[in-house]
């Protein structure tokens, strides 16, 4: 069954990248069950690539790919186009999971977000982290990719206005540029204090296109030097310097984090994603074999439900089974935390099979032409 959904254009290292985000976000936010067993407590500290950035770096790649292509020549069908198959994509399933959590709140939880109108339009955390009381809190991160959706396809086309040659390249320079432009004012603005990192910088939807831009960098530089991008020697040696200072900022976070220095609360982020883009020559050439062992057709559909995975797994599953099933053992810990990761993967299979293949057909049908734009 699986193998129907696995198509033999898939790049499997970017399905492998794919699969490590959305199994260190999932396990990571799990592992709050192990406090009665310390070693696996820690053990969420070997993901030491964030998930999350990992998935805006990813983002950025695979749209600046097809912006690359498809904006030549930039035109409204084109940015209809483009608005329709990213729109098609995500938000039916974000819409889904978003009245499911209303429904559970209301119902289950006995409580509801004073914000909740705001999740509707993504604005949830567009200035500050209105978020942080748990209502749906994953979807910080979707409404970063949604704006950054929404603003790079107009950038674009106000460049088009000036005949630069590298619109979609400009459009990425000028949101990174502006997202540390911003972070600095931010810090500045405030009397900053490292407890709210996370809702002064790190999960506001204006200070965020940092991450989503370098992908889009990276995927200009595959699409200008295609041949340097996937040399052997350039790859591996993006592969090495990016480990190392990923695994640097890990082991040493305690003494890098230091936020007397502005440097590191602005650029932190950002040289995360530069880090984890540095990986992407490297598993961009990994071929995948279709006929090869289930391991490889495993990792293969983590990716496929990796959107259904994100968007279910924390503000339902999770917090389920804090609010009603807290543990007071590590048996019971560990019984909960397969529980939690096997209804993971099992509602998010059921979602992507029933509902999102089923969107995606519906958004094929629709054809935006330019004789639907004429004036």
């Amino acid at each position: 069954m699986i193998s129907k959904y696995i198509t033999r254009d898939r790049n499997f290292g970017l399905d492998l990248l794919r699969f490590y985000a959305i199994i260190s976000v999932v396990y990571s936010h799990g592992s709050w069950l192990f406090k009665h067993i310390p070693i696996l407590e820690i053990s969420s500290k070997f993901f030491f690539i964030d998930g999350v950035e990992l998935f805006f770096v990813l983002s950025g790649f695979l749209i600046g790919g097809i912006l690359l292509k498809k904006f030549t020549n930039v035109k409204l069908s084109t940015i209809f186009n483009f608005y329709k198959n990213r729109w098609f994509r995500t938000l039916p399933n974000y819409y889904l999971f978003l009245l499911i959590n209303i429904l559970f709140s209301f119902f289950l939880f006995k409580r509801i977000s004073a914000h909740t109108p705001k999740y509707f339009f993504f604005i949830q955390n567009l200035f500050f982290d209105s978020n942080s009381e748990g209502f749906f809190a994953e979807s910080w991160s979707l409404a970063i990719e949604e704006w950054f959706y929404l603003l790079c396809p107009i950038i674009i086309l106000i460049i088009s206005f000036f005949k630069v040659k590298n619109k979609v390249l400009f459009s990425a320079i000028i949101l990174l540029l502006s997202s540390l432009v911003l972070k600095y004012i931010q810090f500045v603005s405030n009397d900053f204090d490292p407890k709210n990192y996370d809702v002064l910088i790190r999960k506001v939807t204006i200070l965020r296109m940092d991450s989503i831009s370098i992908g889009l960098i990276l995927a200009w530089v595959k699409n200008t030097f295609p041949k340097v991008f996937l040399k052997f020697n350039f790859k591996y040696i993006c592969l090495i310097l990016g480990l190392i200072f990923l695994v640097y900022r890990s082991v040493f976070s305690s003494s890098i984090n230091n936020f007397i220095f502005w440097e590191n609360v602005v650029f932190k982020d950002t040289l995360n994603s530069i880090a984890i883009s540095l990986l992407f020559p490297f598993f961009y050439s990994l071929r995948y074999n279709f006929d090869s062992n289930i391991f490889t057709k495993l990792i293969t559909w983590v990716s496929l439900i990796s959107y259904s995975m994100y968007l279910v797994h924390y503000s339902i599953i999770n917090q389920t089974i804090k609010e009603f099933f807290w543990p007071d053992n590590g048996y019971m810990a560990i019984f909960l935390f397969v529980t939690y990761f096997l209804l993971t993967l099992i509602i998010s299979t059921i979602n992507f099979i029933f509902f999102e293949t089923k969107v995606t057909k519906f958004r094929d049908k629709i054809n935006l032409s330019d004789s639907n734009f004429r004036i």
